[in-house]
């Protein structure tokens, strides 16, 4: 072997070795940037996972309820979930939540010195507001966003609920 073979051998080594590097931090992030949630659908029916976030999308998969996906991000109503026999698909938002099937939504207090915007998405339009002592149920928590089933509102204005 000559000497430029064996620097070829040694360059594709090298990037091997980094590719392989970086593919397991990007794993890592991708893994801590998810959050796990439950399927919520009736027992006699499922949740399409479809290839894009729209309701004509094809078909990829079929979730079935408790089935646990982890969320990777929310926009517009859809989540793009891995779980499942496709890998990953979108699904509507509205039948997922971080607790299962048969548990109680986890209960929170308003607290605020006034009224707390409900809004179409993180950073989205208001839809509505809440008061300072409101109760709301959380579906979920994404990014610093808790969804309470008709919009969003910021966890810096929530507290466990106190029985």
């Amino acid at each position: 072997m000559n000497k430029k073979d064996k620097r070829f051998l040694v360059f594709l080594i090298a990037a091997a070795w980094l590719t392989l590097l970086f593919a397991g931090l990007y794993d890592a992030a991708r893994a801590e940037g998810t959050t796990t949630m439950y399927v919520h659908v009736s027992s006699d029916t499922y949740l399409n996972g479809r290839h894009n976030p729209q309701k004509d999308s094809t078909v990829e998969m079929r979730l079935y309820s408790g089935d646990a996906v982890d969320v990777i991000t929310v926009e517009n109503g859809w989540a793009e979930i891995e779980g499942g026999e496709a890998g990953t698909a979108w699904c509507c938002i509205d039948y997922l939540a971080s607790y299962q099937p048969g548990e109680a939504a986890p209960e929170y207090t308003v607290v605020s010195n006034g009224r707390v915007r409900v809004r179409t998405a993180p950073d989205g339009e208001t839809v509505r507001y809440v008061s300072n002592g409101d109760t709301v149920e959380v579906r979920f928590v994404i990014g610093g966003w808790a969804y309470i089933g008709n919009g969003y509102i910021m966890t810096d204005y929530l507290e466990v609920k106190q029985e």
